[in-house]
């Protein structure tokens, strides 16, 4: 649903809902090694479900100055989790807590001169799990859920020149990320890569339209500040300064 109060002034809002149906592993595994189950399926797991709503404001103050305001709230039931405690078979897929999310987003976009803009936003969440009287409880209520970032906050400018040249600069911050891996936790507790620390990066790019705008040539960089890091904890790749160049075509 869409609503214009006043020109320049929009009210957004949305809601829906989404399910996760259990994948085949989950249901149907059957796995045994010299006569004791290693891992069986539950043919009785239920769809892990959503809803979602958001509210939305986005206003424009002057010509120049744009904002955008947005929160969202989440509800989350039947979560889908492999569980054992790799001493007392079966491992098993079952459904336990279920989790909440809020959140929200405010950011702003100026337009300084007509051949220079900023903009900024910031973003935060906070996911909770929450108990589910019908299902297995391994967290407990209330408890936080630390997979996704809490804060994340953005920054930059771009340069557009009437000669075909144009630059941008980006600045991008996430908070601290942890991740639960129950197998690797089990062998070694005190592994030390789950978590995954706050990192900042520095990305740029300069380009150059000829020939009407049909051909640009362009210089970018990733990471020019080499905070070298994972993607995910543990399994992610690390992401190191990269520095490329690309030549594109328009017909």
């Amino acid at each position: 649903m869409i609503y214009t109060p006043l020109k320049g002034h929009i009210i957004c809002f949305s809601a829906g809902g989404a399910f996760r149906n259990p994948a085949y592993i989950d249901l149907f595994t059957d796995l045994s090694l010299a006569g004791t189950v290693i891992a069986k399926g539950r043919r009785d797991l239920k769809p892990e479900s959503i809803i979602s709503v958001e509210l939305g404001y986005r206003a424009s103050f002057i010509e120049r100055l744009r904002a955008n305001l947005g929160v969202f709230y989440n509800k989350i039931e039947d979560l889908i989790r492999t569980f054992g405690d790799y001493e007392d078979f079966p491992i098993r897929s079952i459904n336990y807590n279920g989790a909440e999310a809020i959140g929200g987003e405010v950011g702003l976009e100026y337009k300084i001169t007509p051949w220079l803009s900023g903009l900024i936003n910031y973003s935060y969440q906070e996911i909770t799990y929450r108990e589910l009287p019908s299902q297995e409880l391994i967290y407990q209520d209330g408890e936080p859920i630390e997979s996704n970032p809490k804060n994340k906050l953005n920054g930059g400018f771009r340069v557009t020149l009437k000669n075909g040249f144009s630059a941008n600069i980006l600045v991008h911050y996430v908070d601290t990320t942890k991740r639960e891996y129950p197998i690797i936790e089990e062998l070694v507790p005190d592994w030390p890569l789950k978590r995954l620390d706050p990192y900042t990066l520095l990305t740029a790019r300069i380009s150059y339209k000829l020939l009407d705008d049909r051909f640009e040539v362009a210089l970018a960089g990733q990471n020019l500040l080499n905070d070298v890091h994972k993607g995910v904890p543990i399994i992610g790749e690390e992401i190191p300064l990269r520095v490329y160049g690309t030549l594109s075509a328009r017909f």
